[in-house]
């Protein structure tokens, strides 16, 4: 019993891939080009004669992908009053969390940094749950006392805006 063997069939990529190798001293085109001009119709193949081409996903220019459930979660730290921003007035603290691996429940940095004297307070954290976040926000401040915080402002992502929430 005699099997059929289709002969492989290459795709434009590899078609290219091996044309250059071959005839190296010869100008070849890129695969992107060979696409062009089979989409254009100026080579005599089209779309469903190429084995590769109705699988091929290339992301397109001018579609961007827009985030349906995007929550704004705060006010934009470049929103701040001028009397924060402009670095005149002791009491004002910047924060953040600095996290090692992403996952969720390892330890983490919680950083405040007061905005005129450069003053850092850095309390490490088991994880970076926005309640474990809130709970070391609210020992800080019982450690140093509420009046040496006049505002604290974190960066505008999940456990910024969360911490905020009820934290003072």
């Amino acid at each position: 019993m005699e099997l059929r063997r289709r002969p492989r069939v290459h795709s434009v990529d590899s078609f290219v891939h091996a044309y250059h190798q071959a005839f190296s001293n010869r100008h070849c085109p890129s695969t992107h080009t060979v696409y062009r001009d089979i989409n254009a119709g100026v080579l005599s193949l089209r779309n469903s004669d190429l084995p590769m081409k109705l699988r091929r996903r290339i992301k397109g220019s001018g579609s961007q992908y827009v985030r349906v459930n995007q929550h704004v979660l705060g006010q934009s730290i470049a929103e701040r009053p001028a009397s924060v921003d402009d670095r005149t007035k002791i009491g004002h603290w910047e924060g953040d969390l600095v996290k090692g691996k992403q996952t969720q429940d390892e330890p983490a940095l919680m950083t405040l940094t007061e905005r005129v004297t450069r003053f850092q307070i850095i309390f490490k954290i088991p994880n970076y749950h926005a309640d474990t976040c809130r709970q070391g926000l609210q020992t800080i401040l019982a450690d140093y006392g509420v009046t040496h915080f006049k505002s604290i402002t974190f960066d505008n992502d999940g456990s910024g805006a969360k911490i905020i929430k009820g934290a003072i």
